[in-house]
């Protein structure tokens, strides 16, 4: 939005800028002493000359200045871009990650409390709950890529959201009780 405010003003700067300029080249010398009054005595030659090339400053400043503007927003909209793109990234692997916990959970779920368990089918689940661990190992590489993604935003001091951060400590609690 901000750089589409600024394509739509600039056409009114460039047209200043271009009526200043040739305001200033198409005026006689003598004839621009009324714009401009200095509070010594000068000849009506010395004072157009003196607004010639004040107004040749100033227009100069207001193409600088802009052109900066136009340079910083770009910047801007690029560092603002690449946020994005990591943002999404973040948040594809939370959701990839949350799927992921959520089947694990549902398999955990499905256990019988320990206090419940036969005697005789205890050797049985010793080897589902070895079968689940090696099963849910990977996910460690999902949780690191994801706090690692969180992270580079902490390094380039871009706040995550609330909600942002409250889903990667959820994450990362739920993780650590399937553990």
């Amino acid at each position: 939005a901000f750089k589409r405010e600024l394509k739509t003003k600039e056409p009114v700067i460039l047209n200043a800028l271009e009526t200043a300029r040739m305001f200033v080249s198409e005026q006689p010398l003598e004839g621009l002493e009324k714009f401009y009054q200095e509070p010594r005595e000068l000849s009506p030659g010395e004072r157009a000359q003196n607004v010639t090339q004040l107004l040749k400053r100033q227009t100069g400043e207001v193409k600088t200045e802009w052109d900066k503007l136009n340079l910083q927003s770009a910047d801007w909209q690029k560092k603002i871009d690449e946020a994005l793109e990591r943002l999404q990234e973040l948040h594809e692997a939370m959701d990839d990650l949350d799927l992921k916990l959520h089947q694990a959970e549902t398999v955990h779920r499905s256990w019988q409390p320990v206090g419940d368990l036969l005697i005789d089918t205890l050797q049985d689940h010793l080897e589902k709950l070895k079968v689940y661990q090696a099963e849910i190992a990977p996910l460690k590489e999902n949780v690191n890529n994801m706090n690692d993604l969180a992270h580079q935003f902490t390094t380039s001091e871009i706040p995550l959201s609330p909600y942002t951060l409250n889903r990667l400590e959820d994450l990362n609690g739920r993780w650590k009780l399937l553990q």
